[in-house]
Protein backbone atom coordinates (compact mmCIF):
# COMPACT_ATOMS: atom_id res chain seq x y z
CA UNK A 1 0.00 0.00 0.00
CA UNK A 2 2.81 2.18 0.79
CA UNK A 3 4.20 2.05 -2.63
CA UNK A 4 0.71 3.15 -4.09
CA UNK A 5 0.15 5.86 -2.38
CA UNK A 6 4.23 7.08 -3.23
CA UNK A 7 3.68 5.69 -6.71
CA UNK A 8 0.45 7.92 -6.82
CA UNK A 9 1.80 10.77 -5.30
CA UNK A 10 5.33 10.85 -7.24
CA UNK A 11 3.27 11.04 -10.63
CA UNK A 12 3.07 14.71 -10.97
CA UNK A 13 6.64 15.59 -10.17
CA UNK A 14 8.21 13.22 -12.11
CA UNK A 15 6.47 13.96 -15.29
CA UNK A 16 6.75 17.67 -14.65
CA UNK A 17 11.11 17.52 -13.98
CA UNK A 18 11.35 15.32 -17.01
CA UNK A 19 9.26 17.45 -18.85
CA UNK A 20 11.45 20.24 -17.74
CA UNK A 21 14.70 18.66 -18.24
CA UNK A 22 13.91 17.32 -22.01
CA UNK A 23 11.68 20.28 -23.47
CA UNK A 24 14.83 22.83 -22.11
CA UNK A 25 17.24 20.52 -23.85
CA UNK A 26 15.08 20.64 -27.10
CA UNK A 27 14.88 24.37 -26.94
CA UNK A 28 18.22 25.36 -25.90
CA UNK A 29 19.37 23.23 -29.05
CA UNK A 30 16.45 24.62 -31.68
CA UNK A 31 17.76 28.14 -30.38
CA UNK A 32 21.66 27.71 -31.08
CA UNK A 33 21.88 25.93 -34.38
CA UNK A 34 21.33 22.48 -33.86
CA UNK A 35 24.12 22.62 -30.94
CA UNK A 36 23.38 19.47 -29.20
CA UNK A 37 25.34 20.47 -26.24
CA UNK A 38 23.26 20.49 -22.93
CA UNK A 39 23.35 23.94 -20.89
CA UNK A 40 25.24 22.93 -17.62
CA UNK A 41 23.78 23.96 -14.55
CA UNK A 42 25.65 27.00 -12.92
CA UNK A 43 26.04 26.94 -8.61
CA UNK A 44 25.57 30.00 -7.31
CA UNK A 45 26.15 29.28 -4.39
CA UNK A 46 27.08 25.85 -2.18
CA UNK A 47 28.16 25.01 1.74
CA UNK A 48 27.51 21.09 1.38
CA UNK A 49 23.81 21.49 2.94
CA UNK A 50 22.13 24.21 1.08
CA UNK A 51 22.76 25.10 -2.47
CA UNK A 52 21.51 27.43 -5.78
CA UNK A 53 21.80 27.24 -8.78
CA UNK A 54 19.92 28.10 -12.17
CA UNK A 55 19.93 27.27 -16.15
CA UNK A 56 19.82 29.86 -18.58
CA UNK A 57 16.82 29.57 -20.83
CA UNK A 58 15.54 32.22 -23.51
CA UNK A 59 12.69 34.43 -23.35
CA UNK A 60 10.67 32.27 -26.21
CA UNK A 61 11.22 29.52 -23.93
CA UNK A 62 10.24 30.24 -20.52
CA UNK A 63 7.04 31.48 -22.14
CA UNK A 64 6.76 28.07 -23.27
CA UNK A 65 7.69 26.12 -20.56
CA UNK A 66 5.52 28.66 -18.61
CA UNK A 67 2.56 27.54 -19.76
CA UNK A 68 3.09 23.43 -19.96
CA UNK A 69 4.10 23.96 -16.58
CA UNK A 70 1.30 25.99 -14.82
CA UNK A 71 -1.77 23.41 -15.92
CA UNK A 72 -1.70 21.37 -12.70
CA UNK A 73 -3.22 23.60 -9.65
CA UNK A 74 -3.55 20.78 -7.49
CA UNK A 75 0.58 20.37 -7.09
CA UNK A 76 1.28 24.46 -7.93
CA UNK A 77 0.19 27.51 -5.68
CA UNK A 78 1.98 30.27 -6.93
CA UNK A 79 2.00 34.25 -7.24
CA UNK A 80 1.74 35.75 -10.80
CA UNK A 81 5.14 36.44 -10.13
CA UNK A 82 7.12 33.63 -8.60
CA UNK A 83 5.89 30.67 -9.90
CA UNK A 84 7.72 27.01 -8.31
CA UNK A 85 7.04 24.03 -11.06
CA UNK A 86 8.19 20.92 -8.92
CA UNK A 87 9.96 19.85 -6.05
CA UNK A 88 11.66 16.13 -5.25
CA UNK A 89 14.48 14.24 -3.25
CA UNK A 90 17.29 13.62 -6.02
CA UNK A 91 20.86 14.42 -6.52
CA UNK A 92 23.12 16.49 -9.02
CA UNK A 93 25.04 13.88 -11.52
CA UNK A 94 26.84 15.32 -14.92
CA UNK A 95 25.10 18.85 -14.69
CA UNK A 96 21.47 16.63 -14.73
CA UNK A 97 19.04 17.06 -11.39
CA UNK A 98 18.23 13.49 -11.13
CA UNK A 99 15.01 12.17 -9.66
CA UNK A 100 15.66 9.68 -6.94
CA UNK A 101 12.18 9.28 -4.95
CA UNK A 102 13.79 6.05 -3.00
CA UNK A 103 16.63 7.54 -0.94
CA UNK A 104 18.89 6.47 2.22
CA UNK A 105 18.65 8.21 5.67
CA UNK A 106 21.92 9.87 5.27
CA UNK A 107 22.37 10.52 1.37
CA UNK A 108 18.62 12.46 1.28
CA UNK A 109 18.97 15.59 -0.58
CA UNK A 110 15.78 17.74 -1.13
CA UNK A 111 15.28 20.12 -4.89
CA UNK A 112 12.62 22.71 -5.71
CA UNK A 113 12.69 24.39 -9.26
CA UNK A 114 11.09 27.69 -9.62
CA UNK A 115 11.77 30.71 -11.57
CA UNK A 116 10.52 34.42 -11.85
CA UNK A 117 8.96 36.23 -14.49
CA UNK A 118 10.25 39.61 -13.27
CA UNK A 119 13.18 40.83 -11.91
CA UNK A 120 12.85 40.24 -7.97
CA UNK A 121 15.52 39.31 -5.03
CA UNK A 122 15.01 35.68 -3.33
CA UNK A 123 14.55 36.23 0.41
CA UNK A 124 14.15 32.28 1.56
CA UNK A 125 12.97 29.28 1.23
CA UNK A 126 11.15 27.24 3.74
CA UNK A 127 10.94 23.52 3.78
CA UNK A 128 8.44 21.62 5.93
CA UNK A 129 9.17 18.08 6.36
CA UNK A 130 5.56 15.45 7.11
CA UNK A 131 6.14 11.72 8.00
CA UNK A 132 3.71 9.20 7.53
CA UNK A 133 3.13 6.65 10.07
CA UNK A 134 1.91 3.29 9.58
CA UNK A 135 -1.61 3.93 9.31
CA UNK A 136 -0.46 6.85 6.75
CA UNK A 137 -1.53 9.89 9.16
CA UNK A 138 1.21 12.44 8.59
CA UNK A 139 2.52 14.45 11.39
CA UNK A 140 4.99 17.33 10.91
CA UNK A 141 8.43 15.83 11.32
CA UNK A 142 11.06 19.12 10.90
CA UNK A 143 11.61 22.51 8.90
CA UNK A 144 14.30 24.51 7.53
CA UNK A 145 14.39 27.66 6.62
CA UNK A 146 17.55 28.90 4.14
CA UNK A 147 18.30 32.77 3.69
CA UNK A 148 19.53 33.69 0.00
CA UNK A 149 20.15 36.94 0.68
CA UNK A 150 18.40 38.87 -1.73
CA UNK A 151 19.62 36.86 -4.42
CA UNK A 152 18.42 39.19 -7.57
CA UNK A 153 16.98 36.54 -9.55
CA UNK A 154 16.68 37.17 -13.64
CA UNK A 155 13.68 36.07 -15.46
CA UNK A 156 16.24 34.52 -17.99
CA UNK A 157 16.97 31.67 -15.73
CA UNK A 158 15.14 28.41 -14.17
CA UNK A 159 16.84 28.41 -10.45
CA UNK A 160 16.89 25.28 -8.21
CA UNK A 161 17.52 25.16 -4.63
CA UNK A 162 18.68 22.66 -1.95
CA UNK A 163 18.25 21.30 0.97
CA UNK A 164 20.64 18.32 2.79
CA UNK A 165 18.80 17.45 5.94
CA UNK A 166 22.15 17.23 8.62
CA UNK A 167 21.70 16.57 11.85
CA UNK A 168 25.20 18.27 12.73
CA UNK A 169 23.35 21.38 11.39
CA UNK A 170 20.66 20.75 14.17
CA UNK A 171 18.19 18.78 11.88
CA UNK A 172 16.24 16.07 13.20
CA UNK A 173 17.70 12.82 11.45
CA UNK A 174 16.04 11.12 8.55
CA UNK A 175 14.64 7.71 9.71
CA UNK A 176 13.27 4.81 7.59
CA UNK A 177 9.57 5.71 6.17
CA UNK A 178 7.44 7.55 3.79
CA UNK A 179 7.81 11.93 4.01
CA UNK A 180 5.57 14.59 2.32
CA UNK A 181 8.02 17.41 1.82
CA UNK A 182 6.48 21.43 1.57
CA UNK A 183 8.64 24.20 0.09
CA UNK A 184 8.24 27.60 -0.13
CA UNK A 185 10.37 30.15 -2.44
CA UNK A 186 9.95 33.97 -1.00
CA UNK A 187 10.73 37.09 -3.22
CA UNK A 188 11.35 40.29 -0.45
CA UNK A 189 7.95 40.81 -0.51
CA UNK A 190 6.39 38.26 1.22
CA UNK A 191 2.87 38.12 -1.36
CA UNK A 192 5.26 37.10 -3.59
CA UNK A 193 6.18 33.30 -2.68
CA UNK A 194 5.22 29.89 -4.24
CA UNK A 195 4.61 26.35 -2.60
CA UNK A 196 4.82 22.95 -3.73
CA UNK A 197 4.47 19.28 -2.41
CA UNK A 198 5.98 16.06 -2.97
CA UNK A 199 6.49 12.92 -1.48
CA UNK A 200 9.73 10.50 -0.85
CA UNK A 201 10.66 7.51 1.08
CA UNK A 202 13.86 6.55 2.93
CA UNK A 203 14.08 3.30 2.56
CA UNK A 204 17.52 2.45 5.02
Amino acid sequence: MKTDVLRKGLLSSIFTVISVLIFSYFSYAATNNGNLNKPSITIIHNDGNSALGRVHVGNEEISRLGNLMDSDPQFVSSSPAMIAYTAFSGSEVNDNLIHIPLTSANATTLYVTFRSNQEMPLNESEWTLFKYNEKLVLKQYDSKTINHNDFELDPNFYYFTSWTPNPDEDDKPLVKGLYLCKVTVKAKKSTLKSTVKFKFEVTE
